[in-house]
């Protein structure tokens, strides 16, 4: 009887327990190794579970492994299933939207001036219809405020017209530069050259690829100063993703681009 109703139903009682249990695997949250690796900020696929069949056939490699957790990921798997990045615990991060990037230092370091040490930095511009991207960096520039009255500020709050803040109006301080109507902008720095990965998440080696003009994706960290008597809310570069190509900005085009017209001249006349 027991062979005919698994012949008759199409699947056996062995499948019916690894069907079961793995609904009960992917209902229950799990928590893997931490994230290292600028390749794992801008990380936004859940990884796929295996089928419990395969957990339980005899295999030499890790069960770890199995569940395809390579380079030290971290995540936490809710009970709706989605993905929880375990870089949302720190309200002061912020990995942005798709925003212009403009007075590129991404590969050298730029000093302001001699007595100034020398930091990577990007200004990074997005228009003011992308809501989502405004509420994060005043969300993470509130909680940046919120630490610096504990560490830095004795237990109070600077008055607001004394405070620095990050996010500035393109409209009202760069009314003559087109690229920054309609928009906010901030500028970033690090001390510690920033990672640079594409849309795959492998490296850009090549410098040409990020250039001021071009679209990304940055890994932020807002924090509160009090230097000299200002206090305020600066912002760390972390690490950045392109995204696409875009006009490039400042009049800053390439040799290969501006003398791209085939034309080769009277060699003689040169030499």
């Amino acid at each position: 009887m027991g062979e005919m109703s698994e012949l008759y139903l199409g699947f056996s009682a062995s499948d019916m327990f690894c069907r079961d249990l793995d609904a009960s695997i992917r209902g229950r949250p799990f928590v893997s190794a931490p994230v290292t690796g600028e390749e794992e900020e801008f990380s936004d696929r859940m990884p796929d579970l295996p089928r419990t069949a395969d957990l339980l056939e005899p295999s030499d490699t890790p069960v770890l492994n199995r569940f395809s957790v390579s380079n030290n990921q971290s995540f936490t798997h809710r009970k709706d299933g989605k993905r929880m990045s375990n870089n949302a615990v720190n309200p002061c991060k912020v990995i942005t939207t798709k925003c212009r990037l403009s007075y590129a230092h991404i590969w050298e370091p730029s000093s302001m001036n001699e007595n100034s040490p020398a930091k990577y930095s990007a200004c990074i511009i997005w228009p003011k219809t992308d809501k989502a991207m405004t509420e994060k960096v005043r969300a993470a520039t509130e909680a940046a405020i919120q630490d610096g009255i504990k560490s830095k500020w004795k237990g109070k709050r600077p008055p607001e017209s004394k405070l620095k803040l990050p996010m500035r109006d393109g409209d009202e301080e760069r009314p003559e530069d087109e690229a920054f109507q309609g928009c906010y902008f901030l500028n970033a720095n690090s001390t510690r050259q920033p990672g640079v990965v594409d849309l795959a998440r492998n490296p850009i080696l090549d410098q040409d690829e990020i250039y001021s003009g071009c679209y990304c994706r940055f890994s932020l960290m807002f924090y509160p100063f009090s230097t000299n008597g200002n206090n305020g809310v600066a912002v760390g570069l972390n690490n950045v993703q392109k995204v696409s190509d875009g006009e490039r900005l400042a009049g800053n085009s390439r040799a290969e681009d501006d003398f791209n017209d085939d034309y080769t001249g009277d060699l003689d006349d040169i030499l």
